[in-house]
């Protein structure tokens, strides 16, 4: 994995050149798994989404990986959950934040692609979700249409790092204020 960071014009530019958001293969042990059985979520038409592409051609793969880090995330917080609740969510668009643009536009000699990070682009993620109580009543339940248009301005040094920061903190941020209060 590479990831290569230069600073042109002000713009945050990042290539990718493997599958593999920042990760090795995903840790599937028994317990790096969070608890299945409180968070299900359904990655509805995942080819019609505005904008889950990777940067080396391999899409499928990319976006998989995608999935599988948000999932990840969104399990481990949902943790904080009331014991007993469950969360299921139905995503029908995400936008990841950036652009993909051709390399050699920005200096780089590879075919790849990269993704361009500025302000004008921002994440984006809609959904539907429920939560229900360990009897299966609804405790809430709704349409969103999450979007940080200030993304660059609050992330935390905890996902600096981290391809998929800006979304992680987006949908962290929409969990703690709607379903863990």
């Amino acid at each position: 994995m590479m990831i290569k960071f230069n600073l042109l014009g002000g713009l945050l530019v990042m290539l990718a050149t493997s599958l593999h958001l920042g990760a090795s293969e995903p840790d599937v042990s028994e317990e790096s798994q969070p608890d299945m059985s409180a968070v299900r979520i359904e990655w509805k038409d995942p080819e019609n989404y505005f904008d889950v592409e990777s940067a080396d051609g391999f899409d499928e793969d990319f976006r998989d990986n995608v999935f599988f880090q948000l999932e990840k995330h969104i399990k481990k917080i949902a943790k904080q959950l009331p014991e007993g609740q469950r969360l299921k969510m139905v995503v029908t668009d995400l936008d990841l934040a950036g652009r993909l643009w051709p390399g050699m536009f920005y200096g780089f000699n590879g075919g790849n692609d990269v993704r361009i990070v500025k302000t004008v682009d921002f994440p984006r993620v809609e959904f539907q979700y429920e939560l229900t109580d360990e009897q299966g009543a609804m405790v809430i339940s709704g349409d969103e249409n999450l979007r940080d248009m200030g993304f660059q301005q609050r992330v935390s040094r905890v996902f600096r790092s981290d391809p998929l920061r800006y979304e992680k903190a987006m949908i962290e941020r929409w969990m703690r204020a709607t379903l863990i209060n």
